[in-house]
């Protein structure tokens, strides 16, 4: 053998052993690749800013996010379904003038509750008919006439058009006291009263302490006259007592005038059946000691309370126009009678004696 020069019986194995080595590596190298492209990649990810929407969000919480996070799977929403009211719409209406209701006996009968719905009260419109229809007021159904109903609010009747209504049928009442033996005045009383009809007799309706003096004894005579009648009423016919502060003066020789006040076609005189709200705006119709003797003097107030048969008012009533017309105002209605309170005592607000106690309802 030559120097230099690899003998053949070693270059074999030394040639093998490099192409092993090669080719090892070489599948080791792909295997490494076949597992990175099994593995999921991450394009781009910042924790920080992930973090910061999270928290500040576009809603309260992370669940809240408009956009999914990357990689997240969601499912697609279905639009919400609309939920409609199944109460309908009521119509919204208003008594034309003041009426009655009534409940609904069978299809085509009626029956009046006695209720009081007055000229300008607001109403749910339940059902529309002919001639009835039914409506709601204060979480109560009723049926009224449908021509008592209108969608516009009527316009609310002025002060002075109450008062010239109330005006002629408001007396001025003066009664003489005297010693039954002798004759003798020896006091006198003055007040307010209304005509009305009590069983076909002509009676002027006031306070028992107009015609009852301190000591329990009723007057001589009365003299009676009406703000658009030149004629003095004489009696001397008289009931009151009791504990209601109420007082009758029958009018014995009534004439055509007088006569025609209390006809029920012309009388101006609706009772209220209705209690009246705290608050509620009431007229006093009289001949007040500082006003006017031949014609009425109006003073106004609220209904401040209620003491037993009593409605307390802050309108003003004195000595001379108790007696005379308590009216209140949403229903253009006979309240009651004002009775006076002297300033000074428990209080100085004025009552009104309820006319349904009067008449016994």
């Amino acid at each position: 053998m030559q120097r230099g020069f690899i003998q053949t019986t070693l270059l074999i194995p030394i040639l093998v052993g490099i192409l092993v080595i090669g080719i090892g590596g070489y599948m080791l190298g792909i295997r490494q690749n076949a597992e990175k492209m099994d593995q999921p990649q991450t394009i781009f990810k910042d924790t920080a800013k992930t973090d910061d929407i999270q928290s500040e969000g576009l809603g309260a919480t992370g669940n809240d996010l408009i956009s999914p996070k990357i990689g997240e799977t969601i499912t697609p929403q279905e639009n919400p379904s609309i939920i409609q009211n199944s109460k309908p719409a009521f119509s919204i209406r208003y008594i034309k003038d003041t009426t009655y209701t009534n409940i609904k006996i069978s299809e085509n009968s009626f029956k009046s509750t006695g209720k009081t719905l007055y000229k300008g009260t607001r109403v749910i419109l339940i059902s529309e008919g002919d001639p009835f229809s039914e409506i709601e007021i204060d979480n109560q159904r009723f049926w009224v006439f449908s021509s008592d109903l209108v969608i516009n609010e009527p316009s609310t009747t002025k002060l002075s058009d109450i008062i010239k209504k109330w005006r002629p049928i408001v007396a001025y009442v003066e009664c003489d006291f005297r010693d039954t033996n002798t004759n003798q005045l020896y006091a006198q009383g003055r007040g307010s009263g209304v005509v009305i009809d009590f069983d076909s007799q002509i009676t002027i309706i006031t306070n028992r302490h107009v015609i009852v003096d301190n000591n329990g004894y009723q007057p001589y005579s009365c003299r009676i006259k009406l703000p658009n009648d030149n004629t003095t009423f004489l009696s001397q016919k008289f009931t009151g007592g009791g504990t209601i502060d109420i007082g009758l003066i029958d009018i014995s020789n009534p004439n055509t005038y007088i006569r025609s006040l209390t006809d029920i076609s012309t009388s101006p005189l609706n009772f209220c059946r209705q209690k009246p709200s705290l608050g509620d705006d009431v007229i006093i119709l009289g001949y007040p000691t500082i006003g006017s003797q031949t014609d009425i003097t109006a003073t106004e107030g609220i209904i401040s309370g209620y003491d037993g048969n009593y409605f307390i008012t802050s309108a003003k009533v004195e000595q001379g126009n108790s007696g005379g017309a308590a009216i209140l105002v949403k229903g253009d209605c006979y309240l009651g009678i004002p009775s006076f309170a002297k300033s000074g005592s428990v209080e100085s607000l004025s009552r009104i004696l309820d006319i349904n106690v009067v008449l016994g309802q």
